[in-house]
């Protein structure tokens, strides 16, 4: 089968028409032109017998090169039975599940489920999540995923100069709140260590 038949050339020579069409580059991929103008490249492949689309990025965002560099991957994804359409969902999906799940969500929900399973009082749990606000508010907009020992270190070690037996709370409730992820699917393992 042909490949490489367009140019960068060919690429910034094509102008909307009013009715879209596709400027092929060979081996499924295609510069989709529509009318109002967002060019983009697509793969066309065919999976399970049906003849499928995958849009793999702007034009303006995505150069030539990198379009065939992309439809090459779409390419061995597809030789290996996957759908490439399905696949892309579960990466937004996870990546969306990711953003959604910062520090202070994880933490929130943490405090939730654990005033239920102790039986916390109203003011302990008022007092717990203050804790948290006040000493660990630095990690609150960050993904979960992205705590690490070397990330929560600096904080721990300021609170335990300032304060070392609010710190050994702080680190223990740090730790069961990353438990939490973990058993929640967030994490697949405690990035802390076992602490004092």
């Amino acid at each position: 089968m042909a490949r490489h038949l367009l140019s960068d050339r060919h690429v910034k020579a094509a102008k909307p028409r009013k009715h879209p069409y596709r400027l092929a580059d060979g081996d499924g991929l295609y510069l989709y032109v529509p009318p109002s103008g967002v060019f983009a490249w697509q793969f066309r492949y065919r999976l399970d017998g049906k003849q499928l689309t995958a849009t793999l990025g702007r034009a303006d965002l995505l150069s030539l090169g990198e379009a065939r560099e992309a439809a090459l991957l779409a390419r061995k994804r597809v030789a290996e039975g996957q759908h490439l359409t399905v696949l892309k969902r579960v990466q937004r999906a996870k990546s969306r599940a990711q953003l959604g799940s910062t520090f202070a969500a994880v933490a929130a929900d943490w405090v939730e489920q654990e005033a239920r399973r102790m039986r916390w009082t109203l003011d302990y749990k008022l007092e717990v999540a203050s804790s948290l606000r006040n000493h660990l508010r630095e990690l609150d907009p960050l993904p979960v995923t992205e705590i690490t020992a070397a990330v929560a270190a600096p904080i721990l070690r300021r609170i335990d100069r300032r304060a070392p037996d609010m710190a050994v709370k702080v680190r223990r409730r740090l730790r069961t709140i990353l438990d939490h992820a973990v058993e929640e699917g967030l994490l697949p393992s405690n990035p802390l260590p076992v602490g004092r």
